[in-house]
Parts: structure tokens; sequence; C-alpha cells
């Protein structure tokens, strides 16, 4: 990402595990947008509101197949390994720093860390039911913050589906066309 700030990311089936890792110069900041949505969906309105480490939020989902029955609810619960040093959220309104919670539309909240952190874990569970579900789809799959394990499991889990793939080619950028076409098609089939 732009200033060297690298992004990874796994996953289990509803959660995931995010590692930050920020330059030595520079902010150390994490933003958290409840408004993303999948495809070319829109976001019907939502919240989202911060404790200490921890975070929820809501968003209705008016997704491109949802959108005709009135869209769906999505609840996230999540948490970083390191407490911030200063939050803030947005919404239409505009940043508020120091604030707690947002509804809105447009809306979400980001984290500062102290300065001279190098690396920030996240965990962040999902339920389509609600909070409650998003709370416990992060204890259940996600308990701690081992991101090379949940990797490594995640590999794992998806080695089946690829290995049913042969591609012939002497581009590999070919065969990372076909990985990602075969993950978007399992992620919204």
């Amino acid at each position: 990402l732009e200033g060297n700030i690298r992004v990874e990311i796994t996953a289990t089936q509803r959660a995931a595990l995010f590692r930050f890792s920020f330059p030595e110069a520079g902010e150390p900041v994490v933003l958290l947008d409840a408004e993303h949505t999948v495809g070319s969906g829109k976001s019907g309105g939502g919240d989202v509101s911060l404790a200490g480490a921890s975070f929820s939020a809501r968003v209705h989902n008016l997704g491109d197949l949802s959108g005709r029955f009135g869209g769906f609810e999505v609840f996230a619960q999540g948490e970083f390994d390191t407490l911030p040093a200063a939050v803030g959220v947005w919404d239409e309104a505009g940043m508020r720093p120091a604030e707690l919670s947002a509804t809105g539309v447009d809306v979400g909240s980001w984290a500062r860390f102290p300065q001279g952190t190098r690396s920030v874990q996240l965990r962040v569970a999902i339920s389509f039911v609600d909070p409650a579900g998003a709370a416990r789809n992060l204890d259940q799959e996600l308990p701690r913050f081992e991101f090379d394990a949940v990797r490594a499991a995640a590999v794992d889990a998806w080695k089946p589906a690829f290995d049913a793939i042969q591609v012939h080619t002497e581009d590999p950028r070919d065969t990372e066309i076909v990985a990602t076409s075969v993950y978007h098609a399992y992620l919204m089939p």
C-alpha cells in the first residue's frame, strides 16, 4: 500500500485475521470502513462502536441480488491485538476524533496506534443473524492471534478446490488469474 504499509489477510469460514506492518516512519493507523460492500452492492446504512481494542459494526447491505428484496444485515465483531492510542469515527457529517460510535450510510472508524508500532493484528468475524453471532464466530473461529497457523489452515481448506484444476501455461500470471477466478467463484457462487 501507499506509504510502504503491508497488509496480509487470512480467513476461516466466518472470520478474518489481518496483519498490518508499518514502516518506522509514518503513523500506524487502521481504517474500519463499515459501509464497504462486495461487488456492486451498496450500503443501506449501518453503525460502528468502539470500546478499547474492540469494535462492533452493522451494515444493511443492498447487494447485486439482495436489493430486490430489501437487502440483508451483516454484523461484525473485531479486536486488535494492540490497544489504540487514539480512535475516532466518521459519518456523513465528517470525521469525529475521540468519539466512539457513529450511525449513517457512510460510516466507519479509525484506530491510531502508538508511535513506533510496527505490527498490528486485527481479528474480525461476521454474522448474518445478530451481533451475538458475530461475537460467537470470533471466539470459536479465531480465539487467538495466530496468523501463520490460520493461514496454513486456510491453504489446507482450499487445497481440494485448487488441486482439481490443472493449468498448462508458460506464464505464471495465467495460473494466478485462474486461481483468483476459482476463489471468486467460491466466494460468490
